[in-house]
């Protein structure tokens, strides 16, 4: 069976925004079969592919603190927090902040 990179291979003329919906979801796949390194390398690779990170930026976060890594997931949320408060969104920076300070206090 072809993984995610092989699959994305088929699709070389993809926009920004579709690359990033598509390495995001290869990572959320990967994640869901505790492929955690592969996982994260497909959300760097969506971060990467367009402006807008807020989807592998929140399964980084969420990611990170299932596996216990709560100091890097509180990063993680920060950066969320940031991104939010950065683009006007100041309601809804309230459940990733609930969840950075969460991390911070399991750290």
């Amino acid at each position: 069976m072809a993984g995610p990179a092989e699959y994305l291979k088929r699709f070389p003329n993809l926009e920004k925004e579709e690359l990033r919906v598509l390495h995001s979801t290869a990572g959320d796949m990967c994640r869901g079969l505790k492929k955690y390194e592969e996982a994260f390398a497909y959300w760097e690779k969506a971060l990467e592919a367009d402006a807008w990170p807020m989807d592998p930026l929140y399964s980084i976060a969420c990611c990170l603190s299932d596996m216990g890594e709560y100091a890097k997931a509180a990063d993680a949320w920060k950066r969320i927090v940031d991104e939010l408060i950065a683009r006007g969104f100041t309601y809804e920076v309230e459940w990733p902040r609930q969840m950075m300070n969460e991390a911070k206090a399991k750290s």
